[in-house]
This record gives C-alpha cells, structure tokens and sequence, in this order.
C-alpha cells in the first residue's frame, strides 16, 4: 500500500488507511521526511505521528521510542541510496572515471526526488553526537573509503589532477550538488519555462568533473 507521493517542502503524508495495510518501507520513508521537517530534539513520535497523518500509537507498536524510530527511518533511507549508487559494471561503461561519475549524478537524482536524507545529514552533522556517528561509520565512512580508492588509482595513472581531492569530491558532490538538487523550489526560481530545473543540475555535475580532470 503506497502513500501519497512527496511535497515540494519534502513532507510526506500516507493515505488514511488501516495501520496494518502500511508497509513498513513506506511508512519509514513518511517518517524519515518528518524527522527532516521537524528536527529530532524537541519533537516526539506524537508529533511525527500528526506530520505523516497517522495514529502514534501504529508508530509506537513497530518501532517503539522516538531514538529507535530515527536510527530505523535513517537506516532505511541509507540502504535506498546504497542501491541507487551501486555500480553494475554489465550495465555501465568499466572506465573507473566514468563509473565515479555515473554515481554522483545517481546520487544527486536521488537527493533531488528524496531530499530529507540529506537534510538529515547536514543537521547531524552541525552537532556531532551518536546519532551522527552512527551514520558516519556505518554509511558515510564506507562509501567515502570506496570512491577514494578510485580517486587514489586514477590521480596516480594522471587522469585526475593532484592534491586532497578526496574529501574535496565528498563535500562538493554531497553538501554542494546535492544541496542544489534537493533545493528543488529554489532551484525552478533560476529556471526559465524552457529549463528543467533537473538539466542544470546534470549541468553542474559535469563541471564538478570538469574541474577534477587532470589538464
């Protein structure tokens, strides 16, 4: 049974249905966009509950506390980006830059339909504590880890230029264009009716990638 599709604010609001017709992947989704909406301290499962449009008490009986609720939701929209970004080498191009790219257009296509993820992210990690370190080592550090040992490799064949470009690509490819996707109102304000808004972001990938070639 599927909720209704996302707002433009990033707030997801599940048809009224009988608690146990919600799948449990769309109610997470519901909850990971209030917890992006409402912020984590000084709300409640009560609160979350009236954001999506449900009972608290179906939130309470599958997930128990607001703290498991969170760590479930944020959980479960990690393993949704980890399938967007893996690499099928039978379906893409074996060309290891091309692959590193491939995947920060994936991820910025994601952050701009799935926006609270990021959101998330960002609001952790201006006041690191457990809920920060537990996206850190479990999602953050691991993909961070794969795509520098591609940067490693193709710096040391000549194909990307020198220096600390590894935390240089995470932090424009996820704070920057990713921002920029996920800002999608802003984002339709700088187009005109002929521009997808979705075109400039395609567009700032490749100068990212652009200004990662070695010249």
């Amino acid at each position: 049974m599927a909720g209704l599709p996302p707002h433009r604010s990033g707030t997801t609001t599940l048809a009224i249905v009988r608690p146990r017709l919600i799948a449990d992947d769309v109610l997470l989704d519901a909850v990971l966009c209030a917890f992006a909406n409402l912020g984590y301290e000084g709300t409640s499962i009560r609160a979350v509950a009236r954001e999506i449009g449900i009972s608290h008490n179906t939130i309470n009986n599958r997930f128990g506390s607001k703290d498991k609720l969170w760590y479930s939701a944020v959980d479960h929209g990690f393993a949704q980006l980890a399938d967007v970004l893996a690499i099928e080498a039978s379906a893409e191009s074996g060309d290891p830059l091309t692959q590193l790219h491939m995947a920060a257009q994936r991820f910025v296509d994601y952050s701009a339909a799935n926006p609270a993820l990021l959101r998330i992210v960002i609001h952790e990690a201006s006041l690191p504590g457990p809920r920060f370190e537990h996206m850190y080592h479990s999602f953050i550090k691991p993909t961070q880890d794969a795509a520098a040992r591609v940067i490693t490799d193709l710096q040391a064949r000549g194909r990307l230029r020198s220096g600390p470009l590894s935390p240089a690509f995470f932090f424009l490819v996820t704070m920057g264009l990713g921002s920029l996707a996920g800002l999608t109102d802003l984002l339709a304000r700088f187009s005109d009716d002929r521009t997808d808004p979705s075109a400039i972001a395609r567009l700032a990938v490749d100068i990212v990638f652009d200004g990662f070639t070695a010249t």
